[in-house]
């Protein structure tokens, strides 16, 4: 499977950079700029799958108070985890 470079969401295109980070996520404040950046892990861990949620939510321009004080991802992420959702290895080359 090719790796995910780019991605559409409602606040603009993003440039998806997968780095051993806790996730990060431009949002915009005032007129968007062309394109974005956003981090998220290349881990296939419930966390990793859950702190991309989180920077996914970010990028569709949920309000914070969903995001952070009710910890949403963190819930997504543990119920597809439970349901099997696990990144594909990666093949060699």
């Amino acid at each position: 499977m090719k790796p995910v470079r780019t991605a559409t969401f409602p606040l603009g295109k993003y440039h998806v950079h997968q780095e051993h980070v806790l996730g990060l996520c431009e949002v915009p404040e005032t007129k968007p700029p062309k394109s974005f950046d956003m981090y998220i892990p290349p881990d296939n861990t419930q966390e990793g799958l859950s702190v991309s949620i989180h920077e996914f939510m970010h990028a569709c321009g949920i309000p914070d108070k969903y995001i952070h004080d009710m910890d949403a991802p963190v819930h997504i992420g543990r119920l597809l985890w439970r349901l099997g959702w696990r990144r594909e290895e990666k093949e060699e080359e």
